[in-house]
């Protein structure tokens, strides 16, 4: 099944593996250990939800491999753009992270103007899950389909959000 646990697993244990790769990097740069401190992972989804639990697993597993720990900040709010803005503004030194989903790429098209340079103020480092998105409706709903949600969506003047 996409987006198992297993799945999950997987990629949580394949960012570890790599992460003693990537802290190489800054080492070298510095002349120092790195990380030297905890680092912190901004994510910027409320707490419970796919992202924070991916953030928690993923965090766990590489601070396990490093010997560091990662701190999982929860920033929502904006979209994503509280979480961006504090990650572009950070120093960069490695030690602030930001895990996102594709709002961040679409943020560009939705705002005017933004407190950073999506294009410029960040780097990707990698990608660590992957999880699907989809429409669904009651079992009982006459729709059983996307053609047929349109369908009866032109055909009804009705409002199909409930508040």
């Amino acid at each position: 099944m996409p987006g198992s646990w297993t799945q999950f697993a997987l990629l949580a244990a394949l960012a570890a593996a790599a992460a003693p790769v990537a802290a190489q990097t800054p080492s070298t740069r510095s002349g120092q250990d790195f990380p030297a401190k905890p680092i912190r992972l901004l994510v910027p989804f409320g707490p419970g939800g796919v992202g924070d639990i991916t953030a928690r697993v993923v965090a766990q597993k590489i601070g396990v491999s490093l010997g560091q720990q990662i701190v999982v900040d929860n920033r929502p709010g904006a979209g994503g753009i509280v979480a961006s803005e504090i990650v572009a503004k950070a120093a960069p030194d490695g030690y602030t992270l930001l895990l996102l989903n594709n709002a961040h790429a679409v943020s560009m098209s939705l705002f005017k103007s933004l407190p950073y340079n999506t294009l410029r103020d960040f780097a990707p480092i990698s990608s660590i899950a992957n999880f699907s998105i989809v429409l669904l409706v009651n079992t009982d709903s006459p729709i059983k389909s996307a053609k047929d949600f349109i369908a009866t969506a032109k055909a009804s003047r009705r409002a199909w959000a409930r508040w």
